[in-house]
Formats: structure tokens, sequence, C-alpha cells
């Protein structure tokens, strides 16, 4: 069971979770967040208030939960303490506690380091539509809404590829942020969640990225790089 507590904040309004840097929780096509306005302090003892996806996890129990104040983020400018992730003691959050309402196919479910399975979307499973083409052929594309996401996943296989003809790895920050993105479309995280929760590696990232693009293509540039360097 998840819930955050944003301080010196009041009312069901989810502008609440943008100013904290919680945007990406938030999505139309899933079940919208719950408030409740605490009487009395919280967290740190500070005023504010709880928020949630779980009715049963929209109150403050300091006896019975463990909170986690979320650092500065840098690259953002936004300041320590601007929310926090509560969690029941002695209860290892799972990744049912994330998951969106309605979900993106995918061709796996990738063992993560907290040793728990995350269902990874996959690009050739995204919706798609009909359309014409530069010579009149019909063509199927992705639905407007998947097309930024979809290019996203063009990005990472080029990113691969290139690794894997060079022989040299590939870009962590870069390849981080996309991993988070994926993990994103089919759960309420962001990249300080990732983080808390322990989820990724350096080795579990070109991982990711495969099983959210083409593994077989990748599997098969690998043996053929592989293939050219044998004496």
């Amino acid at each position: 069971m998840i819930n955050f507590f944003i301080p010196n904040k009041s009312g069901a309004n989810p502008k609440h979770l943008i100013e904290v840097g919680l945007e990406t929780l938030l999505s139309p096509n899933d079940n919208q967040p719950l408030f409740h306005d605490l009487a009395g302090p919280g967290p740190d003892n500070l005023s504010g208030q709880i928020v949630s996806w779980q009715d049963e996890g929209l109150a403050y129990r300091p006896d019975q939960q463990e909170w986690f104040e979320i650092p500065a983020d840098r690259r953002r400018k936004l300041p320590k303490g601007r929310y926090w992730i509560g969690s029941l003691k002695g209860a290892k959050p799972t990744a049912v506690d994330f998951a969106r309402n309605s979900m993106l196919p995918g061709q796996a479910e990738m063992l993560l380091g907290d040793g728990q399975y995350w269902k990874i979307p996959n690009c050739s499973l995204f919706p798609m539509q009909f359309s014409l083409g530069t010579d009149g052929e019909t063509t199927k594309v992705p639905r407007p809404e998947f097309k930024r996401i979809f290019e996203r996943t063009v990005w990472a296989m080029d990113l691969l590829e290139t690794s894997i003809k060079n022989d040299q790895p590939i870009d962590e920050e870069p390849a981080l942020d996309y991993c988070i993105e994926m993990l994103n479309l089919n759960y309420r995280v962001n990249r300080e969640i990732v983080l808390w929760l322990n989820l990724l590696s350096p080795e579990r990232l070109p991982q990711l990225m495969a099983h959210s693009t083409d593994t077989e293509r990748i599997t098969k540039i690998f043996e053929e790089v592989k293939k050219k360097g044998t004496p």
C-alpha cells in the first residue's frame, strides 16, 4: 500500500501533484487520485494532505507507516521534502501498488531490482491506426497519443544497435530516463520512485530497452556481431 504526503496543501486538486513533480503519475486513462486533508500534523509534524489511489491508504498512521522524504531535484530545481512516500511498516512495496488501472500490452514481465516482475510495454503492440503512405499505399501508424512514445522506442532501438555494433556501453543517463518512461506507461512511478525502489541497474537498462522494442532483432544483431568477431 503506497500513499503520498504533500506538505502545506489542501483540497482535491491534481495540480498539487504537478507542483511537486508527480505529474507523470497522472493519466487521463487511469484512475484519478484521492485526497485527504489532515486535521493534525503529518510526517515531520508538517500540515498537509495525503494522496493515494487506494481508499485504504488514504490516512496518516505513523505507528503503522514508514515515510520517506524526497530529496531535492537539482535537474528540475525542486526542493527537498516537497512530497513524502509512505508505505506500511514491514511490508515491501509491490508492483501492484503502483499499477495503473489500464496497462499497455507487452511481450515480457521483467524481474527488476526489487525482486518482483514488472510488465514492460512493447512498441509492436501499441494501438495502431491505418494511414495513407507517401506512395498512396495503406500503412499502419501509432495512434496520435502514442506517437511520441513510439518515436522514443525508435530512438532506443537505434541506441542499442549502435552500442552493439560498436562494442560500446550505452550512455546510462538517457537510457535510464527512457526506461523510467517505459515503466511509467504501466505504473504510477517517476524517477525518484524508481530509484527509491532500486528497480534498475546498469545491466538491466539494455534488457528493458530490448523488451520495449524488438528483442529478436537485438538478439540477431548481437549474434551477427559476435560471429564477425569470431576467428
